[in-house]
């Protein structure tokens, strides 16, 4: 807006009110009038939207950081574990091949980028099946499969 001159707050001057509702109250409407904002704005804001953008920018972010988001809150955990998030990389084009090895007897499994530039350690694997860990095989990712070759 050509004209106008914003009132910034100054943060350095001491609130002369004695409550804290009423300060967070103060500086709530401030940064609202700051942004253009009325308090009767938030009602029509549309939830599939914000969804939706959430899951784009998501979508963005390296898999290597997923994790991560897990410890945000349960909404960020179920968004995770749908496949949402997978399907609009899919759609963007965002998808990039992955190799994903098992070494040794002991259940660990490692990730790598296609150029194996990126070296992730996955979590172990729970499983009481002997079989798995401790025969000869080979195991080839396919997708979201894991395929295992060799003995039962």
């Amino acid at each position: 807006m050509v004209g106008i001159k914003p009132h910034i707050p100054d943060l350095n001057v001491k609130p002369c009110s004695d409550s804290d509702e009423e300060e967070k109250g103060e500086i709530a409407k401030e940064f609202q009038n700051l942004a253009g904002l009325k308090t009767h704005d938030a009602c029509y804001v549309d939830h599939k939207l914000l969804y939706e953008l959430e899951v784009e920018i998501i979508a963005r972010l390296p898999c290597f950081e997923y994790w991560k988001l897990q410890f945000l809150n349960k909404k960020f955990l179920q968004l995770l574990k749908s496949c949402e998030i997978f399907r609009v990389r899919e759609e963007r084009g965002l998808v990039k091949p992955y190799v994903i090895l098992h070494s040794g007897a002991v259940s660990n499994w490692e990730m790598f980028d296609k150029d194996f530039k990126t070296f992730r350690r996955l979590p172990k694997v729970p499983s009481s099946d002997y079989c798995f860990f401790h025969s000869d095989k080979e195991t080839v990712s396919v997708g979201t499969q894991l395929i295992v070759i060799g003995e039962k």
